[in-house]
């Protein structure tokens, strides 16, 4: 049997979109959700948190990367693998700060 990376989503299972919009709605973003019809998936809060972590990074790795303010720390921050908790953590302390600062939608 071929292991799948990317499950499905799971009861219980955390919605790592939407739990970017959120950080982004609290940090004063002027438009929060727009960013989520950008990541090249039908219906994002469908799919498993690793799916959404996958393509959530993609976007925002090519977003700051078009940043005039080097943005190479913050794309690095953007992890592939651990807990979901721990990203949220890492995106809301390290990321987000340079996607409001820059404006970053």
């Amino acid at each position: 049997m071929i292991h799948n990376p990317f499950p499905d989503r799971q009861p219980g299972d955390i919605d790592v979109v939407a739990e970017i919009s959120k950080l982004l709605q609290s940090a004063g973003s002027p438009d929060p959700f727009s960013w989520e019809s950008r990541l090249g998936v039908p219906d994002a809060h469908s799919i498993g948190p690793e799916r959404q972590r996958f393509f959530a990074n993609r976007y925002w790795r090519l977003k700051m990367g078009l940043c005039k303010e080097d943005s190479t720390m913050e794309r690095y921050c953007l992890i592939e693998s651990g807990e979901v908790k721990d990203y949220l953590d890492i995106f809301k302390s390290n990321i987000l700060p340079f996607i409001i600062r820059n404006n970053v939608t």
